[in-house]
């Protein structure tokens, strides 16, 4: 089993631990049949790795059928390559039994094939469970708990992985997101939901505690969260480093902030610094008079921005400078 294979030879001692090499020149067909449909030497190692028993698969009548159901449906070559080698659990499924039936259900949710294919894209594991026993029940806890299909829908698309969330967890953040004052019936439950369902009690508390060390209430927190909840989904550092440019470096006050949550889930090198690096400076020689907004320093496209705070002014080409070598800084 070595040679031909394509494999490395401690890649391939590892697999042969795992399947039963009553016909070895089997694996040499598998192996020879995915080089021989565009997987990479990498892709390849990567699917015998993870899935030693596939070397033991019927390349024509196990592998084969699936490849050509994915194609038919207007999956690449490129894109099935990278995808079922990330995931190639997949093979293991029955076509006929599995696969098939689960597209068709998910065809039906999302009332096309394009836009099951977006979503396959994103998880391509939404084919390996069982649609009806599965994750129908999940559906119609979501539905029980209030939420339209438009919305349900949405969540799908965007978050295929909510799937894999047991039924009690399911029910426990759709609670947990009706009692913080969201509204089943609008999209920023989904949004917080989605938020939500990422986050344990623990980590919230440390999100919240963060923003307390900065001056913020906890009512301050949650109009924030409601707002944009993906400020809940910044990072503790990342709060900091935010909160320290707006209230250190701009003089704005912590409530500033979280009237403007969005900022939170901004680029922390392409905007935010950069752009705080200019307005400290005109801070600094007394240049900015009035009171502006957060929203005017960090939310306008970057011509506005460029031609407020460094085109107007005298210092225009120290000001450029300064924001191109910040900007540099963050590629």
């Amino acid at each position: 089993m070595n040679g031909p294979l394509y494999l490395s030879f401690e890649s391939a001692l590892s697999a042969s631990r795992f399947v039963d090499f009553e016909n070895p020149e089997n694996a040499d067909l598998v192996i020879v049949f995915f080089k021989n449909h565009g997987f990479s030497h990498i892709q390849i190692t990567d699917l015998i790795r993870r899935h030693p028993k596939l070397l033991s698969s019927d390349p024509e009548k196990t592998l084969l059928p699936k490849l050509q159901f994915l194609q038919s449906k207007g999956f690449s070559s490129s894109e099935l390559t990278r995808l079922l080698s990330s995931y190639p659990v997949i093979f293991t499924r029955s076509l006929d039994k599995q696969i098939i039936p689960s597209f068709d259900f998910y065809c039906k949710i999302f009332k096309s094939e394009a836009s099951t294919i977006l979503v396959v894209k994103r998880y391509m594991g939404i084919l390996t469970h069982d649609p009806e026993k599965y994750v129908a029940p999940k559906l119609e806890i979501l539905r029980e708990k209030g939420m339209p299909e438009q919305n349900i829908v949405s969540l799908l698309k965007f978050q295929p992985r909510v799937i894999l969330l047991s039924q009690d967890r399911l029910k426990k953040v759709a609670e947990e997101t009706k009692n913080l004052g969201f509204d089943p019936l609008k999209y920023s439950f989904v949004k917080a939901f989605i938020v939500l369902k990422g986050l344990s009690k623990s980590s919230w508390e440390k999100k919240v505690n963060v923003y307390k060390r900065w001056g913020c209430t906890y009512d301050e927190i949650l109009l924030a969260f409601g707002k944009n909840p993906g400020c809940m989904s910044a990072s503790e550092d990342r709060i900091t480093l935010v909160m320290d440019c707006v209230v250190n470096k701009l003089s704005f006050k912590s409530s500033d902030a979280l009237k403007y949550p969005i900022i939170f889930s901004m680029s922390f090198g392409k905007k935010i610094t950069p752009r705080t690096s200019v307005v400290e400076a005109l801070l600094t020689k007394g240049l900015i008079k009035e009171e502006i907004s957060l929203h005017t320093f960090f939310g306008t496209p970057e011509q506005v921005f460029l031609q407020k705070f460094v085109n107007c002014y005298e210092e225009s080409p120290q000001l450029l400078k300064l924001y191109e070598e910040k900007l540099f800084l963050a590629r």
